[in-house]
């Protein structure tokens, strides 16, 4: 795991404020505490679930738009016509 580019990003006065979240396969018990204490303002484990992903991103740019809203009404039907098919 290499950490250079976020101490160069805050680190850096211009880009200190920028959030960064770890994207990683990286998910058994431990590893988002992990994440966590070595800088990472956030932590979405593989595979992404989509409402989490959109939820950290939201805290993030602090106001929710159409486009996510619509995602999320057919993210909720594919996964709803999915279940009732019982594919999962």
């Amino acid at each position: 795991m290499v950490l250079k580019p976020r101490s160069k990003i805050k680190n850096n006065p211009d880009t200190k404020h920028i959030p960064i979240v770890a994207l990683t396969a990286y998910a058994i018990k431990g590893d988002q505490e992990r994440f966590l204490s070595l800088g990472m303002d956030d932590y979405i484990s593989k595979p992404i679930d989509i409402k989490k992903f959109f939820n950290v991103v939201d805290k993030y740019v602090g106001q929710k738009n159409e486009t996510e809203a619509k995602l999320n009404k057919q993210v909720d039907a594919i996964l709803g016509e999915i279940k009732r098919t019982k594919h999962i």
